[in-house]
């Protein structure tokens, strides 16, 4: 019986010290293993969101270098105007011609033109003319940056857009326009 007491010792020892070898197994699986895991996870995660942010940037390249170049260049502030001259007052029946001309020009329908007889009665050095026309939007863009091209062009003191149903616009605009004074 002794036999089978120290059988059943070593038998229960065995267990034991089986028992406390895969608890340190696990304790170090815990402690190391583990850790170990989840670095190479989230390096892994990493490369994926690097690699992503590499091929964006490889698309935004040519943008950034194109606004380097761009930077490079001297920016004017001011818009390249003509130099201004004063038209003669005997030259003014013949403006509204040039008004009609860059209207049609630019598709629009010119439809009224008025100067503003005050502004020639007294000594003023500028003529302002009312001008009405109909179009699109972008057809009197162009054409106000043409009357703008002009050299006796001064300023727009008035400008109004009716709406009416689809593309088609009302334009009302003054027109400021530099004349020569009596007698110069």
């Amino acid at each position: 019986m002794d036999g089978i007491h120290r059988q059943q010792h070593s038998s229960r020892q065995a267990f034991i010290v089986g028992g406390v070898f895969l608890a340190v197994i696990c304790l170090y699986a815990l402690f190391f293993i583990y850790p170990s895991y989840r670095l190479v996870s989230r390096t892994r995660q990493a490369v994926v969101e690097q690699t992503a942010k590499i091929d964006r940037l490889k698309i935004l390249y040519p943008v950034l270098a194109r606004s380097k170049t761009l930077e490079q260049n001297p920016f004017e502030h001011l818009l390249p105007f003509p130099d201004r001259i004063r038209i003669h007052r005997d030259a003014l029946s013949q403006l509204s011609g040039k008004i009609f001309d860059t209207a049609n020009h630019n598709q629009l329908t010119l439809f009224e033109s008025d100067f503003d007889i005050n502004s020639l009665k007294n000594d003023s050095r500028f003529a302002s003319i009312t001008v009405k026309l109909k179009g699109e939007l972008f057809d009197f863009r162009r054409f106000l940056i043409d009357i703008i091209a002009l050299d006796f062009f001064d300023s727009i003191e008035n400008l109004s857009i009716s709406s009416h149903k689809g593309p088609i616009k009302e334009f009302n605009v003054t027109l400021n326009i530099k004349i020569k004074k009596n007698g110069s």
